[in-house]
């Protein structure tokens, strides 16, 4: 047994708490250390006065009177009233504060995930007319004949029409570091 683990024993010991090993293990500490029997005898006896010592009754209205004392005698030490306006208990400069860096991280991170085309650079972009393409009957002769030897219209791995569930399996690959 250490210091700290008789320190958190002794009330244990003196009310009479502990298990029979416990007790054997403490007292065989405490005869290797005599010394700590007087700490013992020191808090059995401010245990003991405590106990014995007469209740006091504070009138209703004291912690009233006290606050007003305090605020008279050192305004300083006022503590803020829980009546003072507060927005989610920060003050209406914090907040504001707040309130404008969660709205600049909001448009970073719109701005890193590219989610507003408006905030993109525009120039690599092409946007369609306001009218709908779909309504062209001319939409396949706008495809290039390159387009159309390009694509390949056999590929299943993409197919998003499938209900079936998949095998990924083998196309986990494991890299060694």
């Amino acid at each position: 047994m250490d210091r700290y683990q008789f320190e958190d024993l002794i009330s244990a010991y003196i009310e009479n708490e502990l298990s029979l090993m416990k007790r054997k293990e403490l007292e065989s500490y405490l005869a290797e250390h005599p010394l700590d029997e007087k700490l013992i005898k020191h808090v059995s006896f401010n245990m003991k006065t405590l106990k014995d010592s007469p209740k006091i009754i504070a009138k209703k209205n004291f912690n009233k009177r006290l606050l007003e004392r305090i605020k008279s005698e050192n305004p300083q030490l006022v503590l803020k009233s829980k009546s003072e306006k507060t927005l989610f208990g920060f003050s209406f400069f914090h907040a504001s504060i707040l309130v404008g860096l969660f709205a600049a991280l909001f448009i970073l991170s719109l701005e890193i995930t590219d989610s507003i085309p408006s905030f993109q650079n525009n120039a690599n972009n092409k946007f369609v007319e306001d009218k709908n393409i779909l309504d062209k009957k001319d939409i396949n002769k706008q495809l290039d004949d390159d387009d159309i030897i390009k694509t390949n219209f056999t590929d299943f791995k993409n197919d998003t029409t499938k209900k079936e569930k998949r095998d990924f399996s083998k196309n986990i690959k494991y890299v060694n570091d």
